[in-house]
């Protein structure tokens, strides 16, 4: 049998071995202002406009979707429009805590803190 399959037979393992690999995304809105979040999944469907208070977790059972864009909006108070967020992108990560922040000129991105 070729090697490689015995290769990556191993990093599968080892990436949903035990309890490790966790199941539910956490993303914290650090900042003052609602959000509503997209997550876009590798081959998962994609989680739409899920809403964020100021301060508190938005939690999502993504399973063992791997993540590839976490994109919010955020709704400034006196805009007309909603604000873009910098998105975190990925080719495609098992991480699952994140969170959006305010940067010291005002813009908004998401980051794993």
């Amino acid at each position: 049998m070729n090697k490689n399959v015995f290769k990556l037979a191993g990093l599968l393992s080892l990436f949903f071995a035990g309890s490790s690999f966790a199941t539910t995304l956490y993303l914290t809105n650090q900042t003052k202002v609602h959000a509503k979040a997209t997550i876009y999944y590798g081959a998962c469907s994609t989680d739409r406009d899920k809403d964020i208070a100021p301060g508190e977790p938005l939690t999502i059972g993504a399973g063992v979707c791997l993540v590839n864009q976490i994109a919010p909006s955020m709704y400034v108070p006196g805009r007309d429009m909603p604000a873009t967020a910098k998105p975190y992108t990925s080719i495609g990560t098992g991480y699952r805590t994140f969170a959006i922040i305010q940067n010291y000129d005002g813009s908004f991105a998401v980051i794993r803190p």
